[in-house]
């Protein structure tokens, strides 16, 4: 289920297997990793996809 939130400035929304390479990108780069928990900065975007796909 996707589900959105959208007010007048700000589209707030459930991530899905299309946003993979956005994903893969900001995953990718270590300034954000210094701020994410969960940080791992060798995914591939298969492994992105795949695990956006199962969520």
């Amino acid at each position: 289920m996707v589900r959105r939130i959208e007010t007048e400035r700000l589209i707030l929304r459930t991530v899905t297997a299309d946003d993979a390479e956005a994903v893969f990108v900001w995953a990718s780069d270590p300034e954000v990793n210094k701020y994410i928990l969960i940080s791992r900065q060798n995914y591939t975007q298969h492994d992105i996809k795949k695990h956006l796909r199962a969520a």
